[in-house]
Order: structure tokens, then C-alpha cells, then sequence
């Protein structure tokens, strides 16, 4: 079955995968916005405009998430590394 295609050619498929990478980027650009604010002031320094905004609890969940993810990684890359040179050896 051939997915549908929206009016301006483009399938659904392709819309999803535009809509997710521009929430991806989002995430990413959030997450280094608040990295230097929370460096240089704590999370108590992140301006009013930011932590009131509509979208904020969804995109600091995402910058959580994507934290969590980054540190699972690293940890199980470590672990890999680790078991790497005890078989070396």
C-alpha cells in the first residue's frame, strides 16, 4: 500500500521524520541554553520566559530524558570498555 501524500508531494512519512527532527534539534538547543544559564546561575537563574512558557514542560522532559540516555551509554560504554581490557589481559 503506497502512503498517502499530502498536497505538497510530501508523504507522511517524510512529515514525521521533519517533525521529529526539528524536535530533536529543539531539545538539543534548549538543553545547551540551559546548560550555560544553570552553570552560570543555577537552575534558579533560568529566566522568567523560559520557565514560564507553555512548551517548557515538555521540552525540560526531553532535555531530562535525553541526559539520562546520554549517561546510560556512557556507563554502558565504560562497562564494555572495562570488559575489553580484563579480556586483553
Amino acid at each position: 500500500m503506497k502512503p498517502s501524500a499530502a498536497p505538497d508531494g510530501q508523504s507522511r512519512a517524510d512529515r514525521n521524520c521533519v517533525c521529529t527532527t526539528f524536535a530533536i534539534v529543539v531539545v538539543c538547543a534548549f538543553s545547551l541554553m540551559v546548560l550555560g544559564y544553570d552553570d552560570t546561575w543555577g537552575i534558579a537563574g533560568r529566566p522568567t520566559w523560559v520557565t514560564q512558557a507553555r512548551t517548557y514542560p515538555l521540552v525540560n522532559a526531553g532535555a531530562d530524558a535525553m541526559v539520562q540516555l546520554i549517561e546510560r551509554n556512557e556507563a554502558t560504554r565504560s562497562d564494555r570498555n572495562a570488559s575489553i581490557r580484563t579480556i586483553e589481559r
